[in-house]
């Protein structure tokens, strides 16, 4: 390299070395290693008042899980602002010899800018991670949502209400059929799950049937598996998992709820440590909607499709002719009636309804 020149000259690095000084841990630092840290600082956490007083960002301190599952359970909303500020780092903890992982979903829940994981063990929790990363082409960052960023927001991980400003979701999966899951004439079943805030997860609870000795083209053709309210839609991340008749597994596929569309899908999967299995797919069918409380499903279900509505209406008026009512009698009540959603409904279902009053005359 007759051309390149060096980033320090000699003299320059000989004058560094006379001037830097080791001081406490750092003995074992190199002076040319450290002068590159100089974008975070370590520090020992001291506690979340002391973090905000101090307010600066470049402080970064590291928690083993185990102590910021402590501070997660006690100061939960006081980590998400900690982590609005500055960044946080979490680590597996010593006990955890075999190499196995705690999951990050939790911390990432919080705001926890870096989740560190034993990537040599290719478990549920190292799935998560590589999934959640690959939504943007795995670059290794992803923007927080917008709440969990913003100095003049609060947020709880573990609230189960609404957050202001995010809509909820409602989404369900049927597991239809699978293609090429094995080369061998094993029985096959599915499962599905969603990780996210605590109110959003549900594990080991929904289930395909097993299909017997097929591996090439099994049929489930489940009834759908519904996540009836999603709070947060985007920290929401649907897991599928197949697996043999001996709970030995084949294949998964991690995908965050906030990018996947409607409709049926082949939905490719990878293979426990992500790799693609190029052939082994799932064929799909999911819903993704606006959640809608129950007792406003029928009043929305009318405004969706109001064709739908009318022929009601009108079946309800031949019952009612059918009974002696005359249709001059009926007084008509418009839908777009000024009123509350909830009156709306029950003007919409005082038709179903029988007066205990009877005439006299």
């Amino acid at each position: 390299f007759p051309h390149f020149q060096p980033f320090l000259t000699k003299e320059e690095e000989e004058r560094i070395f006379l001037e830097y000084s080791y001081t406490g841990a750092t003995t074992n630092i190199h002076p040319l290693l450290s002068m590159l840290v100089n974008y975070t600082h370590p520090v020992k956490f001291s506690g979340f008042d002391v973090a905000e007083m101090n307010n600066l960002h470049f402080h970064m301190s590291s928690f083993s899980e185990s102590t910021g599952l402590g501070y997660l359970k006690q100061s939960a909303p006081e980590f998400v602002n900690y982590n609005k500020r500055q960044l946080s780092r979490i680590y597996p903890k010593g006990a955890r010899v075999d190499s196995s992982n705690f999951l990050p979903q939790i911390f990432w829940n919080a705001g926890c800018q870096m989740v560190a994981l034993n990537f040599q063990t290719p478990d549920v929790p190292m799935q998560l991670n590589h999934g959640k990363f690959e939504y943007n082409g795995g670059c290794g960052y992803l923007l927080k949502p917008d709440f969990m960023r913003r100095p003049d927001r609060t947020f709880d991980p573990f609230s189960e209400s609404p957050v202001d400003g995010v809509i909820a979701a409602h989404c369900s999966v049927k597991v239809i059929s699978g293609h090429f899951l094995s080369d061998k004439k094993v029985g096959t079943y599915v499962e599905v799950e969603m990780y996210g805030l605590p109110t959003d997860t549900i594990r080991k609870e929904h289930r395909t049937r097993t299909v017997p000795a097929n591996g090439l083209n099994p049929i489930y053709n489940s009834d759908p598996f519904v996540f009836r309210k999603v709070v947060l839609p985007e920290l929401a991340i649907l897991r599928f998992a197949v697996y043999d008749e001996n709970g030995k597994q084949i294949g998964q596929r991690i995908l965050p709820l906030d990018g996947l569309q409607a409709g049926y899908r082949h939905i490719t999967l990878r293979t426990e440590s992500n790799f693609s299995m190029v052939l082994p797919a799932l064929f799909v069918r999911i819903v993704i909607k606006t959640y809608v409380p129950d007792e406003l499903s029928g009043l929305v279900d009318a405004l969706a499709d109001p064709r739908a509505y009318l022929s009601a209406q009108e079946k309800r008026k031949e019952a009612l002719h059918n009974m002696g009512v005359d249709e001059a009698d009926i007084v008509e009540i418009p839908i777009n009636k000024a009123t509350s959603f909830a009156t709306a409904k029950s003007n919409l279902l005082r038709l179903n309804g029988t007066s205990n009053i009877l005439s006299t005359e």
